[in-house]
């Protein structure tokens, strides 16, 4: 299991993402945070993106769910990464299982 993480640069579209995603099964949950995050452009500091959506899902379909929103919002500019969950608690982790789809069962 992971938590995938998409940054984005509106919340309108971290909430979009989060939920197709939802709609078409690829992550078993998840919410919106707004957040503040700069990068580096040559030698000056640029606000960046301000919202990242969190969302929790097999990690095998990780590569599933980045080609899935490539083709998705191809204009919508956003980046996508994993952590891993350790430990879920309850009875988490068999309805993550159960409410997820993959091309790999």
């Amino acid at each position: 299991m992971i938590t995938l993480q998409i940054t984005a640069a509106k919340e309108k579209d971290a909430e979009e993402i989060l939920n197709e995603l939802l709609e078409s099964e690829l992550v078993y949950a998840g919410f919106v945070t707004p957040i503040k995050s700069w990068k580096r452009k040559k030698d000056k500091v640029h606000y960046n993106f301000n919202c990242l959506a969190t969302a929790f899902t097999q990690a095998v379909l990780f590569k599933e769910i980045e080609l899935f929103l490539i083709k998705k919002f191809p204009q919508k500019d956003f980046i996508i990464y994993s952590m891993p969950l350790l430990n879920f608690s309850g009875q988490h982790e068999p309805l993550l299982k159960k409410e997820t789809t993959s091309k790999v069962r």
